[in-house]
């Protein structure tokens, strides 16, 4: 998916000294607080809130009694005051304020236990960030949450046929894993296939793909440099014998330029070793340029040299155009139409489908 800014905000790796800190706070204040208990005397001065005590003052509060100088915790921040009542017997109670509401005080970005790798909060999926990989041509430079898991299927994807090459349907799908925030594994195929040809049809399920996608960095565009990840997958020999082609590896570059908040461009560099009569190393790119127009609805510009990643269709090229639309916090949909711009490729090609996150 063309996502515009739509990436995972990684963990913040500061929480376990800002929790030391604090916990060492805490407990300061409560040896503090045992401390003034057991040396407490009865108050007989009022000491006020002199300029000698100014640093004090917001930690205690004397009413008809006195607490000395050196009973008083001092230099703690005034969030983690210690209010004071004295009662008629000069008796100090002290109220320690709640560490969990001291620590709901605090900026956001030092919570404790945060498990958001995106903007909302982990336990939520959101099927928008970083968003399907199907649905347009390259793949995107980012990946799943560690322990998110994305199910994407282009349920109905149908290109005609010509002189060079037969009409076709195929059901590609992605099932998606983040092992790490920064590791993706991947099955993908192309599913239930349907080879319409003038002598005879062929249907059978396409060669499983066993794919895993690295996220490298993420995009400085005030040098230019694009968010990046290394993707590798090996089709199988699992499928249907009528549709298989050998096992084949494949090595891709995807690459995210978020140009504005709205505007995204998304290419894939690819490098297959394709069995054919013998072994051939065949160079693919693809593209897509995504505007976000709704905070629902995206639309986008696409093409490839080649074949898009994973398929079938074979040497060609083709340029079209499509949309997503976010129709839960889980679920999108997607759809695309395609046309040739040679005169080998399938004049024509469309997918519909749906992307789901767990």
């Amino acid at each position: 998916m063309v996502a515009a800014n739509n990436r995972p905000t990684r963990l913040s790796a500061h929480w376990v000294p800002v929790f030391v800190v604090r916990l060492a706070i805490f407990l300061s204040v409560m040896a503090a607080s045992c401390r003034c208990h057991a040396d407490r005397r009865p108050a007989d001065t009022d000491l006020g809130r002199s300029e000698q005590d100014g640093r004090d003052a917001d930690f205690i509060e004397s009413a008809g009694g006195s607490v000395s100088v050196s009973q008083r915790p001092l230099g703690f921040p005034s969030h983690l005051r210690l209010t004071s009542d004295v009662t008629a017997h000069g008796e100090l109670i002290e109220n320690l304020v709640p560490f969990s509401k001291v620590m709901a005080e605090q900026d956001s970005t030092a919570e404790l236990f945060s498990n958001d790798h995106s903007s909302s909060d982990f336990s939520e999926a959101n099927i928008s960030k970083p968003g399907p990989d199907l649905g347009d041509y390259p793949n995107s430079a980012f990946t799943l949450p560690q322990g998110r898991i994305y199910f994407e299927s282009a349920t109905f994807s149908y290109q005609t046929g010509n002189e060079y090459g037969p009409a076709m349907y195929t059901s590609p799908f992605l099932l998606r894993y983040g092992l790490t925030d920064d590791v993706e594994l991947r099955l993908m195929g192309n599913g239930l296939t349907s080879v319409n040809e003038p002598e005879h049809s062929i249907l059978g399920f396409s060669p499983l793909i066993l794919d895993t996608k690295i996220h490298l960095w993420d995009e400085q565009m005030d040098r230019m440099i694009p968010a990046a990840s290394l993707e590798v997958y090996i089709q199988t020999n699992l499928g249907s014998k009528s549709l298989l082609s050998g096992v084949q590896p494949s090595l891709n570059l995807n690459l995210d330029f978020p140009l504005t908040e709205k505007t995204n461009v998304q290419m894939t560099f690819g490098y297959t070793g394709v069995q054919q009569v013998e072994t051939v190393n065949q160079f693919s790119y693809q593209w897509a340029m995504g505007y976000q127009l709704t905070s629902l609805l995206q639309v986008f510009i696409q093409g490839y040299y080649y074949a898009p990643i994973g398929s079938e269709v074979g040497a060609s090229k083709a340029m079209g155009g499509g949309y997503f639309y976010q129709l839960s916090t889980r679920t999108m949909l997607f759809n695309s139409y395609n046309a040739a711009i040679d005169g080998t490729s399938a004049p024509f090609s469309t997918q519909l489908g749906f992307a789901y996150a767990f």
